[in-house]
């Protein structure tokens, strides 16, 4: 076990070589995407193998296969039903705020290319910065020379302008399900390889399918100030608990209905509403697509609901 983690520490502070895309290149590894020139593979001590192929890293483990998808299609947005205020007052985002009126953050799950593209820009034309979940290099499921996640340059771009980066794991894995060295693994090197991405530091854990348990915490907090789960009761501002931030997920089933209950439960029980979105305007079925339209309408009723907006990290501090 001790040389196995002396393997995995080694692994997470080697220096990065590369010469393509940040988070789909690996530790000590030279990868030139003009030439396809690739000089090694690197394992990582009782977890895997980062290989190189056809010009670009896909990590190897026995659990895992990659499918490569398409970036989704979008849906022109059409006219929201939610009318905005012409003149909302803006709220303080404030501890006196928070506890007297609730309060609402957004996420943005997976750092989809979808909410990045139509996204993105409702929430920059309505003022209003995003937490947003990223995996460190892909999940079971996807990998990023699709296009379907957000690229490196948008990352960075995000976080430039105001958004706030969390880290979604290595490979949005369920982390109760994980061995000790490799629960490790998809927690610090991570939050290192977004640092390194933005030059922030990154200090939100949003986990996985929401998946946690006592042990998975003991990790966490190592590495995070705070972590978001969901399925929970809400977050009442006068016990907030950051390492239990609760999370509601808009999905294509979602109504505009049951959004305004939740911002109306929220202020009536002074709790920090945070609204979790995975894709905006994707063509593809999903269904945790929703459209632009929704998006904006719900964007609309947070603006007219008179509650204080911000990030969760911004509510960490505030509540603490």
């Amino acid at each position: 076990m001790k040389s196995t983690l002396k393997g995995l520490v080694l692994a997470l502070v080697a220096p990065f070589c590369f010469a393509g895309d940040f988070r789909a290149n690996a530790q000590s590894v030279t990868w030139n995407p003009i030439t396809g020139e690739v000089s090694s593979s690197v394992p990582i001590n009782g977890i895997g193998t980062i290989n190189i192929s056809n010009k670009k890293p896909v990590y190897t483990d026995v659990a895992v296969t990659q499918t490569p998808t398409t970036i989704p299609p979008t849906v022109p947005p059409t006219a929201p039903v939610v009318t905005p205020q012409p003149n909302p007052t803006k709220v303080a985002f404030t501890k006196a705020n928070l506890q007297n009126l609730g309060g609402i953050a957004f996420n943005l799950d997976d750092a989809t290319g979808s909410s990045f593209k139509n996204g993105l820009p409702v929430f920059d034309k309505a003022g209003i910065k995003t937490t947003i979940a990223v995996i460190g290099l892909g999940n079971t499921q996807y990998d990023y020379g699709s296009g379907y996640y957000a690229s490196d340059a948008m990352i960075k771009a995000a976080s430039k302008s105001g958004h706030l980066i969390a880290s979604h794991g290595m490979h949005h894995l369920d982390s109760t399900k994980l061995a000790p060295a490799k629960l490790e693994f998809e927690l610090k090197s991570s939050k290192v390889m977004l640092q390194r991405l933005i030059g922030l530091q990154v200090n939100s854990f949003i986990a996985p399918y929401c998946a946690m348990n006592p042990e998975v915490l003991k990790v966490v907090k190592k590495y995070y100030t705070s972590v978001s789960v969901c399925g929970g009761a809400g977050n009442a501002t006068a016990s907030f608990n950051p390492y239990a931030i609760d999370r509601k997920m808009v999905e294509s089933s979602t109504t505009i209905q049951e959004v305004q209950s939740w911002i109306q439960e929220a202020k009536a029980s002074k709790k920090f509403l945070v609204l979790t979105l995975h894709h905006v305007g994707a063509l593809e079925k999903d269904d945790q697509n929703i459209s632009v339209e929704m998006l904006q309408n719900i964007v609309n009723l947070a603006k007219n609901s008179g509650m204080p907006l911000g990030t969760t990290e911004a509510a960490v501090k505030l509540l603490k």
